[in-house]
């Protein structure tokens, strides 16, 4: 029973650390990317992948990058229930078990979905049984490799519930390139 408390206390505590962080005078983004590795994500390395998307699409959209510095599956569910992110990047075993569930974008109107195998998934959404390309894999993207990163293990998509669906598929579709 202890351990279920520490499990419900953690959430709750990083849900309010979350909202006391995001409280403050700057203007809302455009879109809004979340980020969360195995081993976390710092956020100096979120900061340097934004300038590198931001120098790619211009002025618009404006893009806010929030990255977790720990793995927490805590805050993985808090981040996707509170609907506040356009693009979601997670391990792609996450992405995988999320994408099963339902409730993610189709992007196959955005690049080939023959070039992104590891996103495509078979979705149970109420009931109906969909395949379709969920997510990019982030492995050899051109994005990541511009910043000196790896996207080794990282898959983004955009969640059904997205407030600005058509900048998020915009942004994903660079953070596709090759």
């Amino acid at each position: 029973m202890k351990a279920k408390w520490s499990v419900v206390l953690t959430a709750l505590l990083l849900a309010v650390s979350l909202l006391a962080a995001g409280c403050g005078s700057k203007p809302k983004a455009d879109v809004s990317i979340f980020m969360m590795g195995p081993n976390g994500f710092p956020q100096e390395a979120a900061d340097k992948l934004k300038n590198g998307l931001t120098a790619a699409v211009g002025a618009a959209p404006t893009i806010a990058i929030q990255a977790a510095p720990i793995f927490s599956p805590e805050l993985m569910i808090v981040q996707l229930a509170a609907g506040e992110h356009d693009i979601i990047v997670l391990p792609h075993e996450q992405f995988t078990n999320l994408a099963k569930q339902g409730g993610l974008v189709p992007l196959e109107d955005l690049v080939n979905r023959d070039d992104y195998k590891a996103g495509i998934v078979e979705s149970d959404d109420n009931g109906k049984k969909e395949t379709h390309l969920y997510g990019i894999p982030l492995d050899e993207s051109k994005w990541f490799k511009d910043q000196g990163y790896k996207g080794q293990g990282l898959t983004a998509f955009i969640p059904s519930n997205t407030k600005h669906l058509d900048n998020a598929k915009k942004l994903i579709a660079l953070m596709a390139a090759k």
